[in-house]
C-alpha cells in the first residue's frame, strides 16, 4: 500500500495528516504504530481525514500506541493549516468521535480553536487504591501515597474531550514517575497527566503564565500539548476564584514554545502556532 501523507508540526507536537476523503485507506492498528514509530516517520499523533466541506470534517485521531483519542488541541490547528494549505479553508467544523470543534486559521502563527467546555469530575471512573489516600474539595483532590516517603500532591481531573488530570503542588514534577503510577492506578482509562511546574510563583504574582509539562496517554512527554494547556487553564481559571481573582486568559508555557488559552462564557479558546514540515509517501 502507498500512502500519501503531509507532516505537520505544531510547538514540536508532531503529526501525520493523512487526507483519506478519496484514497479510503482502512489502517489497521500494526500499520498505524508502525508509521508512527520514529523508527519510521514517526509523530505522536496520525490523523485521518475525510473532508466533505467546511463545516464537515471527519476526523480520526490514533496515537503512537494504536489508541485512538477523542481530542488534541494541537492536532486541531495543524489539521486547520493543513485545510487552509491544500483546500484554502479559512475557518472550519472538525468532529472527532460525534463531537464538533470549530477552528479558525487567522494565521501560521495563530490558528483558534474552540475546545468546548470543560468538565470537573468527582470520583466517575475511580478504582479502588490501596497505595492512595484522598481526600476531596471542590474540584480537586488531596493525595497522599502509601510510599516510603508518604508523597503528597494534589490534582484536578477534567473531561475535556480527553481525560486529564492537572498535578498542581510544589514540587509535583520531582515525584512524576510515583504520581503517575498512581493515577495510571486509580484511573481506567488512564488520564493525559499536566505537571503545573510553577504555581507558587502564580499565587504571589496573580498573572496569567503556567509552565506545563504534560505526559500524554499513548505518546509519553510530549514537547507540546494542546488540550492538556486548555485542562490546566480551565483548572486556573477556577484556582484563581479562590485566591479572589478573576482570569480570563492564561498563557501556557512548554518545552515547544506558548499557547494561549482565553475563557468566554464557560468554553475554552486555544490559540498558537502550526507549521508545515514536508509531504511524503509511506510503502507498506
Amino acid at each position: 500500500m502507498k500512502l500519501n501523507f503531509t507532516k505537520m508540526n505544531s510547538q514540536g507536537n508532531d503529526f501525520i495528516i493523512v487526507d483519506n476523503t478519496i484514497a479510503k485507506y482502512n489502517l489497521t492498528t500494526s500499520q498505524v504504530k508502525k508509521i508512527s514509530s520514529r523508527d519510521d516517520i514517526g509523530c505522536d499523533q496520525l490523523l485521518l481525514l475525510n473532508i466533505k466541506s467546511p463545516d464537515n470534517v471527519q476526523c480520526q485521531i490514533f496515537n503512537q500506541d494504536g489508541t485512538e483519542a477523542y481530542q488534541c488541541g494541537n492536532g486541531m490547528r495543524a489539521i486547520m493549516s493543513f485545510l487552509h494549505k491544500y483546500y484554502n479553508y479559512e475557518q472550519s467544523s472538525i468532529a472527532v468521535k460525534g463531537v464538533k470543534y470549530d477552528a479558525i486559521y487567522l494565521s501560521e502563527d495563530n490558528i483558534k480553536v474552540n475546545m468546548g467546555q470543560p468538565v470537573f469530575l468527582q470520583k466517575k471512573n475511580m478504582h479502588k487504591s490501596k497505595n492512595l489516600s484522598l481526600s476531596s474539595e471542590k474540584f480537586y483532590f488531596h493525595s497522599i501515597l502509601n510510599d516510603e516517603m508518604n508523597t503528597s500532591f494534589s490534582f484536578s481531573p477534567i473531561m475535556l474531550g480527553n481525560f486529564h488530570c492537572v498535578v498542581f503542588t510544589k514540587d509535583c514534577y520531582d515525584h512524576r514517575h510515583s504520581i503517575i503510577d498512581a493515577l495510571y492506578d486509580l484511573y481506567n482509562p488512564v488520564p493525559n497527566i499536566s505537571f503545573i511546574l510553577n504555581l507558587d510563583r502564580f499565587i504571589k504574582k496573580k498573572d496569567n503564565y503556567i509552565e506545563l509539562k504534560v505526559y500524554e496517554r499513548g505518546a509519553g512527554w510530549t514537547s507540546s500539548c494542546g488540550s492538556g494547556a486548555s485542562a490546566t487553564a480551565a483548572f486556573i481559571f477556577n484556582y484563581s476564584r479562590i485566591l479572589d481573582t478573576i482570569i480570563n486568559r492564561v498563557s501556557v508555557e512548554q518545552d515547544g514554545g506558548i499557547l494561549e488559552i482565553n475563557y468566554d462564557d464557560d468554553t475554552l479558546y486555544l490559540s498558537g502556532p502550526t507549521s508545515f514540515d514536508y509531504e511524503g509517501i509511506w510503502n507498506d
